[in-house]
């Protein structure tokens, strides 16, 4: 990268009016190089990054980043931009290379990916743990809310002006010379989103590659990590991302995997018991909501920063509507159950398909009775029991129904078969069905089920 090189040893340059000097190297990464400067009017720090644009589509790239950040108002958790522009190559061997050269200020508290790694190196120092195991609990609750009140209120900033980061992670929050973190990094942003309601596979593709390319691939969303999903694309990606970091924060280690796709997929992660115990019930459940697998269960940025600005100016959180892993699932009985009683009978099981048979049979006949059901219960029972005639259980065979019969629907003893009726009930009676409701006994004992009247050709059934 001599023309990178030979910039700096050029001293000083012009952008959008504001001479500055370059200094030293800071950061580097891909094709961006990120340099210690400052004003040379003011003596103001500030970081210069500079990128080379190897093609059009790098150059039509750095153009919109510019634009983005000149219309995107300041924020104190978004790193400043002071100003950039591109630079058309000269003749000159240093400068024969477009690159775009943007100011920023110097946030001068390193980035949250070193910060995190020094806790986590200096804790396996202590304890003589091995590099992957994770550290709980990670960063103190105090610096924890810091770091997730400040990377949701950017976010919050950003999505309300309709641009998505699509690249958070711990090496782009940043804690600058007044002691707030920042976010910052602006390469991968976008006004994009995508919605693939009855869109073509081609858009699907596109929509892919777009999003690949600028993700980080451990903090990508599942609907950004297997776009086939179908799932909408758009801020609550960057909230999955946030969630991550928030995971980090709180264990040391990424919750996802590097080598596994699937895992970042299917969203399931596990946080270690001391981390649950270690930090506030409120934290434990925002992390759970932003790492949700479906986009339109996680929380929007901007609630999080509301609840997280409101936990630490009052110690709890007042406004928060109940979290959905708190409220039980509504129950939900089966609409209907296949029947397969009409299919042809496969070779070798004939007497299986004459057992469907007559359990369909039975089932109609049940369901076109409109006789009514009575039950005749001996008198002495309608009294109770009593210890002078308590009733005895009778296993003999005469008492096991025979085909014609039919349980009542809410009798306990649905599901069974039945010669296994007769043994579950400890009182004794008789289920008289009308006679047209009768049925050939010939055959195998027929599952009991219940039926219900359908509408249409085929038989539904519900156990």
């Amino acid at each position: 990268m001599a023309w990178l090189w030979g910039a700096a040893a050029s001293g000083s340059l012009t952008i959008e009016g504001r001479e500055v000097v370059q200094e030293t190297l800071i950061a580097d990464g891909g094709f961006a190089y990120v340099y210690r400067g400052r004003e040379v009017r003011t003596g103001e720090p500030l970081a210069i990054r500079r990128a080379l644009l190897q093609d059009s589509e790098a150059h039509q790239a750095a153009r919109l980043e510019l634009s983005l950040l000149r219309r995107l108002p300041h924020h104190l958790h978004v790193v400043r931009f002071l100003g950039g522009e591109i630079l058309e190559g000269g003749s000159g061997a240093a400068s024969s290379k477009t690159q775009a050269v943007s100011l920023f200020e110097l946030c001068t508290g390193g980035t949250l990916f070193s910060r995190l790694d020094s806790v986590v190196d200096k804790a396996h120092e202590n304890a003589g743990l091995p590099a992957e195991k994770c550290v709980c609990p990670c960063l103190p609750e105090e610096e924890v809310l810091a770091v997730l009140g400040a990377g949701a209120g950017a976010l919050a900033h950003l999505h309300h002006h309709r641009m998505i980061h699509y690249d958070v992670k711990s090496e782009n929050l940043m804690l600058g010379a007044d002691g707030l973190w920042k976010l910052g990094d602006f390469g991968s942003a976008s006004e994009r989103t995508f919605d693939f309601s009855g869109a073509p596979r081609k858009l699907v593709l596109e929509a892919e590659e777009f999003v690949h390319g600028r993700c980080t691939s451990i903090y990508r969303a599942p609907e950004v990590a297997d776009v086939h999903l179908r799932w909408p694309i758009g801020p609550k990606a960057d909230v999955f991302a946030l969630g991550c970091v928030l995971y980090a924060c709180l264990a040391g280690v990424h919750p996802f995997p590097m080598d596994s796709l699937l895992a970042n997929i299917q969203a399931r992660f596990h946080l270690p018991a001391a981390a649950e115990t270690a930090y506030s019930a409120d934290v434990i459940r925002w992390l759970h909501g932003s790492l949700r697998r479906a986009p339109e269960e996680r929380p929007a940025a901007a609630v999080i920063a509301a609840e997280v600005a409101e936990f630490v100016s009052t110690g709890r959180v007042t406004s928060r509507e109940p979290a959905k892993e708190d409220e039980a699932p509504p129950s939900v009985e089966p609409e209907w159950v296949a029947d397969f009683s009409h299919m042809p009978p496969v070779a070798g099981h004939e007497a299986d398909a004459e057992a469907l048979s007559i359990a369909a049979a039975t089932d109609k006949a049940v369901a076109d009775t409109t006789a009514s059901v009575t039950v005749d219960v001996p008198a002495e029972l309608e009294q109770g029991p009593t210890a002078e005639a308590a009733p005895t259980l009778d296993t003999s065979e005469g008492d096991v129904p025979d085909e014609g019969t039919h349980p009542l629907p809410n009798q306990s003893s649905m599901g069974l078969t039945r010669p296994a009726l007769q043994s579950e009930s400890k009182w004794k009676s008789e289920v008289r069905v009308s006679s047209s409701a009768a049925q050939p006994t010939q055959g195998k004992p027929a599952r009991a089920r219940r039926s219900f009247p359908c509408f249409c050709a085929s038989v539904r059934t519900r156990d």
